[in-house]
């Protein structure tokens, strides 16, 4: 039996650039379906470190990636939702491959 070519985990600061480098690859695609179009995921590795590592002001978030072998992120999913007591029981989920 083979072993897996990728591993999926809890997202860490570490994997910022990597993460950057992934959405922005899928931002550029043609016809995507993501949130962006080409060129505006803007977000510095500073700034996605951050989005990885804390919670938003109201917003609890979970995002997990998936990585090759050489820990490379090639997907992502994300669920989150907000802290208020009347929706806190919603979740938005993301997935990015």
């Amino acid at each position: 039996m083979s072993q897996a070519q990728w591993t999926i985990r809890e997202a860490v600061a570490n994997d910022a650039e990597s993460y950057n480098a992934f959405i922005r690859k899928i931002a550029d695609e043609r016809d995507n379906g993501v949130l962006f179009h080409a060129g505006e995921y803007t977000a510095t590795v500073d700034d996605t470190r951050k989005r990885l590592t804390s919670t938003e002001s109201g917003m609890i978030r979970t995002v997990f990636v998936a990585v090759d072998q050489h820990n490379r992120v090639i997907g992502e999913t994300s669920a989150g939702t907000r802290d208020r007591l009347a929706t806190r029981h919603s979740v938005g989920l993301g997935i990015t491959v």
